[in-house]
């Protein structure tokens, strides 16, 4: 995928996710979801969770421990969620 076609889809998602206003870690919590898949980003060698966590402010530190053990690894902080 290159980078250009990878913003794009971000910026869709975002923007799909914003307009939803669902809070992903809740949604996380209530269907138990775990990830079912990691995608490499670019030729870095890092992979990505299929489920991410939109936590500007959490309402417990034990919420972060529970989707690090479904397998999330990406938290995105931004302070529109909080």
């Amino acid at each position: 995928m290159k980078r250009r076609d990878f913003l794009k889809v971000g910026a869709i998602a975002a923007s799909v996710l914003a307009s939803a206003k669902v809070d992903s870690c809740a949604a996380a919590e209530e269907s138990a979801a775990s990830v079912k898949r990691y995608s490499e980003i670019g030729k870095t060698g890092l992979k990505m969770s299929d489920i991410s966590c939109g936590c500007g402010s959490l309402p417990s530190p034990s919420l972060m421990l529970r989707a690090i053990d479904r397998g999330i690894n990406y938290f995105d902080t931004a302070p529109d969620y909080g």
